[in-house]
């Protein structure tokens, strides 16, 4: 496999080619070490070369998968831990990309009857300072190293067992801080499909499959919250850009945006960042909350669902029926927290319906 660097920046070609004679092809023993010459010319261009490698995509609710691509990126991250690249593909930070963003759509100019786009460049604006500010305090606690960027199930490859085989799609990977990471882990396997809204369970989840081989400072927790909402700011800013240098109307892009919509979702509270930390943990929640409950319903569920979609309650009474009715099941075992407290439908209900103010 032949990954060409195209000059200037810019997206990378991939395909199947027959590498040149004289290609270095770096071998396992050489992999252990940092190698400075591991592209070749090819084509005129510098070129990487990979060894192919047999897999497919896992589907995004697979626990398997989800705690390998944990797995995989925590120990990037201490295998990076400090790390600066010489030459990044990505030499801009967050801050600069939106900032650069909102300036974009300045030069542009936005008129009077854009307000969709007026409001999605004074939200960014706003947001960029207020987190540059959220940073600078806590900067000092968030440990930096290199980051993936794109870990989604579409950028992994998988076994028939869902056994990590390859991380693959390096493009955007870059030195900045670790939480990035984490926070992009919860967002792409905490969002439902369907809806495109995160799934406060799942966002758990994904956040819990990290941490157990990586601890997260107290400053990491504390802005977690400030980074899943600039992930999702950066994915807007990012398609927004793509669908009007397309052809598609301003207001119209910024409407089909669903990143943006989660973006104003997470923010649209006062005490957003305390209410994200509330829905989205990691670990144990306390005792009889109705976080608890609902994972207490998928991991339950999930002992005989794995291969299927629950989309609502009608589609989960028959599968906790099959369940409770099975003879391997103890008596009383998890009935009693099922049918006493639980809520099969909120498994999948939005952000917006499960965050509380305070604990119950």
């Amino acid at each position: 496999m032949v990954r060409q660097h195209r000059p200037g920046g810019g997206r990378l070609g991939a395909g199947a080619r027959a590498p040149p004679a004289r290609a270095r092809v770096p071998d396992r023993a050489a992999a252990r070490g940092v190698r400075r010459d591991a592209s070749v010319p090819f084509g005129g261009r510098p070129a990487a070369l990979f060894g192919y490698v047999e897999g497919r995509h896992p589907d995004p609710r697979s626990p398997r998968a989800l705690a390998a691509v944990g797995a995989a990126l925590a120990r990037l991250h201490q295998l990076t831990g400090g790390l600066e690249l010489a030459a990044p593909r990505r030499r801009k930070d967050a801050g600069e990309g939106l900032r650069e963003a909102t300036e974009a759509h300045r030069a542009r100019g936005v008129g009077p009857e854009e307000p969709r786009l007026a409001r999605f460049v004074r939200d960014v604006e706003c947001f960029r300072e207020q987190l540059d500010e959220r940073i600078a305090r806590a900067a000092a606690g968030l440990p930096r190293g290199v980051v993936h960027e794109d870990a989604h199930a579409g950028n992994l490859l998988v076994d028939a067992d869902d056994r990590l085989l390859a991380l693959l799609d390096f493009d955007d990977a870059r030195p900045t801080f670790l939480i990035a990471d984490v926070a992009g882990l919860a967002v792409w396997w905490g969002v439902e499909s369907r809806n495109h809204r995160i799934v406060p369970a799942w966002a758990t989840a994904a956040v819990a499959a990290y941490t157990p081989h990586r601890t997260l400072t107290g400053d990491e927790w504390e802005v977690r919250p400030d980074f899943m909402a600039q992930y999702d700011l950066l994915s807007a800013t990012a398609y927004v850009a793509w669908r009007i240098r397309t052809g598609m109307a301003p207001e119209q892009a910024v409407e089909w945006c669903s990143s943006y919509a989660r973006f104003q979702e997470f923010t649209a509270r006062d005490d957003w960042c305390a209410a994200i930390r509330h829905a989205i943990r990691s670990g144990r929640p306390k005792h009889g909350s109705w976080l608890k409950m609902v994972e207490a319903e998928i991991a339950l569920v999930s002992r005989q669902a794995l291969d299927q979609r629950l989309p609502d309650a009608d589609a989960v009474r028959p599968v906790i029926a099959a369940w409770g009715a099975s003879a391997q099941r103890r008596p009383g075992d998890g009935h009693l927290a099922l049918h006493r407290h639980g809520r099969p439908a909120q498994a999948q209900a939005p952000v917006s319906d499960l965050i509380h103010p305070a604990d119950h």
